[in-house]
């Protein structure tokens, strides 16, 4: 079989230009679907013990706790995750595959947005320690996000 054969997984014609944007579209609706949930796990069973320990839901406003919930989840964070499923999306479909850091790089700065229109402003309290919890668990689920739609 020679390189340019059409195999399944690879056709030897690129695909049109409505098929990329349903592709897009569908990007961004795992993204939106998904994300959040991921979300809420990795805030409560990686990140918020690494940064605070096993105390931490005592150390944040009780306002954030409100993320637990799967309503909560998707209110915070549906517009995020959008946000970087859309921007993943258009590197990946329109402009010829996003990568690992691409989507890490996307979900961290994501989650600091998102960690300073909360304005949690990067700090915890007064004490200039810099805290990084949305940003780190935005990362990682938006990495998450991202191997499911590697193979499209």
């Amino acid at each position: 079989m020679d390189a340019g054969a059409d195999t399944p997984m690879r056709p030897s014609h690129a695909p049109s230009m409505s098929m990329r944007f349903v592709r897009l579209l569908l990007i961004v609706l795992i993204f939106a679907v998904v994300g959040p949930m991921v979300w809420t796990v990795h805030i409560a069973i990686v990140v918020g013990p690494l940064i605070y320990g096993l105390n931490w839901p005592s150390r944040i406003p009780p306002f954030f706790l409100v993320g637990f919930d799967t309503r909560g989840a998707y209110a915070i964070g549906v517009v995020p995750a959008v946000i970087a499923g859309g921007l993943i999306g258009i590197k990946h479909v329109l402009l010829g595959g996003a990568r690992w850091w691409f989507a890490l790089g996307i979900g961290a700065l994501v989650g600091a947005g998102l960690e300073f229109l909360i304005d949690r402003s990067l700090h915890l309290g007064g004490q200039g320690q810099l805290v990084g919890l949305f940003a780190a668990a935005a990362a990682l689920s938006t990495l998450t996000c991202w191997r499911i739609v590697e193979s499209w």
